[in-house]
């Protein structure tokens, strides 16, 4: 009986030997760090997406409003989505700021 394995009594004369505490393991330490960053991300990035899709509409009502171009608002909004979806935004002068500033903050 002595000498079982998973008793906790690996000693000929019965002792039990003490395992010390684990430290976690470093891998998984370093890969739930990086989830939490992510899950934390997750609404700055969606606000910043809808702050940019408000910039490009209101700066596509502005420069359609200066060419006389007619517009709708899904067109304004379909404009708006194509910053990110196709990268376009190229526009006829004047182009306003809050166009400007819609289309850098779209990811190359």
């Amino acid at each position: 009986m002595g000498g079982q394995r998973g008793s906790g009594h690996d000693r000929a004369d019965g002792a039990v030997r003490r395992r010390a505490p684990q430290s976690p393991n470093p891998v998984f330490v370093a890969q739930a760090r990086p989830a939490q960053q992510r899950v934390d991300a997750v609404p700055v990035i969606a606000v910043l997406f809808l702050a940019a899709m408000v910039l490009g509409w209101i700066g596509f009502d502005g420069n359609m409003a200066a060419l006389h171009e007619p517009g709708t608002f899904l067109d304004k909004l379909y404009r708006s989505a194509q910053l990110f979806v196709l990268h376009s935004g190229d526009v006829p002068p004047p182009v306003p700021w809050q166009l400007e500033v819609a289309r850098f903050s779209r990811r190359p």
